[in-house]
């Protein structure tokens, strides 16, 4: 089920950029996605201007959230997120090195897959297919969702999505602000196309993990 709600959400996005916004309004149509949340998201997703966070803050995100540090998940975090130039490239291969000229002075900034200007931090579709794939393992590792699951509820139980939970999982990706009541109307109606109270957190923790918005500078 938790595939198959991405994959609902994903052509739900898709289907509503299918045609310009300037050629909707010729025809005198108002473009809106099927709710608030992906509406803003579909937005977001597809607007390959906006100025994005850099690898580093996306990776420290997705460690402290499930509490990744020191395990298998740091591992894919670093190889998908951390190491690859949609993040904004790796290195700098003129960079000065205290030890000499052919020695990596600090290993995790070597210059991966050949990239070695730094590039704009834009949102593009490969960035958003990679954090996408990442997502999708961590809310499928039952030790990370474990994780999610004693920060939203103090018995370490699954209990239904809730104005308050969702707000509590939403402040995991979101610490400043607070999900208004379209979004959480949106994420809590997930529950309808989940077959149980934990594959229905499944589907909103991936709802806000593959979202653009928490990496939006």
């Amino acid at each position: 089920m938790l595939k198959s709600c991405t994959l609902i959400i994903s052509l739900l996005m898709l289907a509503a950029c299918e045609a310009p916004v300037a050629k909707k309004q010729e025809e005198g149509l108002v473009f809106r996605a099927p709710n608030a949340f992906q509406e803003k998201q579909a937005q977001l997703t597809y607007a390959s201007e906006i100025q994005m966070a850099d690898r580093s803050y996306v990776e420290s995100v997705l460690l402290q959230v499930f509490n990744a540090e020191g395990t298998s998940a740091a591992t894919y975090i670093q190889s998908d997120i951390y190491q690859k130039v949609e993040f904004g490239g790796a290195c700098d291969f003129y960079a000065p090195s205290d030890l000499s000229a052919t020695t990596i002075e600090f290993p995790r900034e070597q210059c991966f897959t050949g990239m070695g200007v730094v590039q704009n931090l834009n949102n593009n579709p490969m960035r958003y297919s990679l954090t996408t794939k990442v997502c999708e393992r961590l809310v499928n590792d039952t030790a990370r969702m474990d994780v999610i699951k004693a920060k939203i509820f103090p018995d370490n139980k699954w209990a239904a999505p809730t104005a308050a939970s969702i707000q509590k999982a939403w402040s995991l990706f979101f610490p400043i602000e607070q999900a208004d009541s379209a979004i959480v109307d949106d994420l809590k109606a997930i529950s309808n196309v989940s077959s149980g109270t934990e594959d229905a957190w499944k589907n909103i923790v991936l709802t806000m993990c593959v979202s653009p918005e928490w990496q939006v500078l």
